[in-house]
């Protein structure tokens, strides 16, 4: 880009005609021999002064920059050869003491300037100073020569200092560079829940190990909870040129909240709120939340282990050694192998539990299953299972139904508040197969009594409370200044004493509920049915009477009478 320097260069020429004129004048006054052979040269670039000062303005800036720098310095050269003794003796002629040189041609490179080019945004300002134009300009005259052009920012001054004192002649160099505009922040949305975690992250364990069973892909959240909130952008900064003009920013951009399944937009339209107790998953991207925890595939390697506040549904197998915790409802669609499984409600598993011995089950519901083989399985409500209990320990806090009228149960043990009901007991091969009713009674006597001894102790402790009190209120009476220590003591056993009569309260209202339990456990008839027959090898214990089966006993119902296990006709039990 090209500059406007009209004004400055029609003030070159008047000044180096001015400076010539008073040159020529002095000589002329000398009229010394050995100035005579200067003066038609003098004349001769006078009146080519004068004549370019009445054509300038048909010439081109370019031409007339050079037009004059070259006027300059045949002048310069016209003065070196003044002799030193004349040249000292000019009294209208002002002369730079540190170079010799007369201040007009300083004036007029001044206004001359270097050689200067401009990018096409104003970013950039580039200069080009000859060798032999250096002696007549300095980083003042320079800077001085750029703010007339109007490059007003930006000027690196220091790098116009560098280019003198390393001679970089003859060539361009930057000396002003513009300020780009930054660009401001776009509005995010910023997720609450992590969701950039979900992913196939094995868990870090202590010592530097890692668990690939603990992988990151689903989070929780609470009907009310913000899911993720909208920020808003961050306007950026202007630039400017080196002409000072200002240079906008692009405006930023505002971020969109969007709501999905199960989510609602805040009314203040910057917050995503969960519509229901939930399970954020991504998939493919997308954010997700459902009310039920959805394992797609296998619990394995593929999913990791599960520890879910929602329900969970697995559509295929739980592998071995894998394990899946619930808050609530677990349904396994196809089986469980040796793994774990744990439920605050019930357990349903589709496809049979095949434990390899390592199978644990436990529910604060029902379990139910089409088959249960070498597992441990723990309800405190109900077992129900289709076809066979093989080789298993089963507890369950009231029945134990085998629905299935060839259903069987062999092998384990099996302890139930209420009632076992199944087709066949036991197998021909005699395999022992025990079973244990009312042994919920014991359980909820040790209970009952377990509380009350620990209310006892609270008890104790709420005593000795009270004495620590009135001592210490004793010491406080007596003392004559307040003492932090003691009101310190005193809230402390305050506390103490507060927490143990909270602790009271608790424990009483948990004895009730275990002495309703209780009463009602006592007045539950407990039997044990087979549709079809309860083989030798089965041992079935009432309440702490024993019966052994030594022979196949046919369809029978085995209830305690008195202090005695009878058989007696098989009954389905009424719902």
């Amino acid at each position: 880009m090209s500059y406007s320097g009209g004004n400055t260069l029609s003030q070159s020429v008047q000044t180096l005609s001015r400076g010539v004129q008073s040159l020529l004048d002095e000589l002329r006054r000398k009229s010394a021999k050995e100035m005579r052979h200067l003066l038609p040269e003098m004349e001769s670039i006078r009146a080519f002064l004068k004549t370019l000062t009445m054509i300038k303005d048909t010439m081109s800036e370019e031409r007339l920059r050079e037009t004059i720098r070259n006027a300059a310095h045949s002048i310069g050269q016209i003065y070196q050869k003044v002799p030193e003794a004349i040249r000292k003796e000019l009294s209208s002629v002002e002369i730079d003491p540190a170079c010799g040189w007369p201040d007009f041609l300083f004036e007029t490179f001044r206004f001359i300037g270097p050689s200067m080019r401009m990018s096409g945004n104003e970013m950039k300002v580039w200069i080009a100073i000859e060798a032999k134009d250096a002696l007549f300009l300095s980083p003042a005259t320079v800077v001085s020569f750029l703010k007339n052009n109007g490059v007003v920012h930006g000027i690196d001054e220091r790098k116009i200092s560098e280019l003198f004192a390393e001679s970089l002649f003859d060539r361009e160099v930057c000396v002003a560079s513009g300020e780009k505009a930054q660009p401001g922040k776009d509005g995010w949305i910023q997720y609450r829940i992590h969701v950039e975690d979900l992913s196939r992250v094995p868990k870090e364990l202590e010592g530097g190990q890692v668990s690939f069973k603990d992988i990151n892909l689903f989070a929780f959240v609470n009907e009310g909870d913000v899911i993720a909130e909208k920020n808003p952008p961050t306007p950026g900064t202007p630039g400017r040129t080196v002409t000072d003009r200002l240079i906008p920013p692009l405006p930023p951009t505002e971020a969109e909240l969007y709501a999905f399944e199960n989510t609602k937009i805040s009314e203040e339209g910057n917050r995503l709120i969960a519509m229901v107790d939930g399970c954020i998953t991504r998939q493919n991207g997308r954010i997700q939340l459902q009310p039920t925890l959805r394992v797609a595939g296998n619990v394995s390697f593929e999913s990791g282990n599960i520890d879910s506040r929602v329900a969970v549904y697995v559509v295929k197998d739980v592998f071995s050694d894998f394990a899946v915790q619930s808050e609530k409802e677990i349904l396994v669609q196809g089986m469980v192998e040796g793994a774990k499984l744990e439920s605050k409600g019930n357990i349903i598993v589709k496809g049979g539990i095949h434990g390899k011995d390592r199978a644990v089950l436990e529910a604060n519901g029902d379990i139910s299953a089409k088959f249960i083989s070498h597992a441990t399985v723990s309800a405190l409500n109900n077992v129900i299972v289709e076809k066979s209990i093989i080789n298993s320990k089963i507890w369950a806090g009231r029945k134990v139904i085998l629905s299935d009228s060839q259903a069987e149960i062999v092998g384990g043990e099996m302890q139930a508040d209420a009632v076992v009901v199944a087709g066949v007991i036991g197998s021909d091969m005699g395999v022992k197969t025990a079973i244990r009713l009312g042994g919920r009674v014991e359980e909820l006597a040790a209970l009952i009594l377990e509380a009350e001894q620990k209310i006892s102790e609270q008890e104790d402790i709420v005593d000795k409370c009270v004495n620590i009190v009135d001592l210490l209120k004793q010491q406080m009476a007596q003392s004559s200044t307040p003492s932090a220590e003691l009101e310190k003591a005193l809230s402390r056993a305050r506390e103490m004493m507060q927490k143990a009569r909270y602790n009271i309260d608790e424990l009483f209202h948990e004895i009730d509920g275990l002495r309703a339990q209780y009463d009602e456990s006592l007045e539950s008839p407990r039997s044990v049915r087979a549709r079809k027959n309860i083989m030798p090898g089965t041992v079935v214990e009432i309440q702490g009477t024993v019966l052994s089966i030594k022979k196949p006993t046919g369809p029978a119902t085995i209830v305690k009478q008195g202090e005695e296990l009878v058989i007696l006709p098989f009954k389905e039990i009424e719902e």
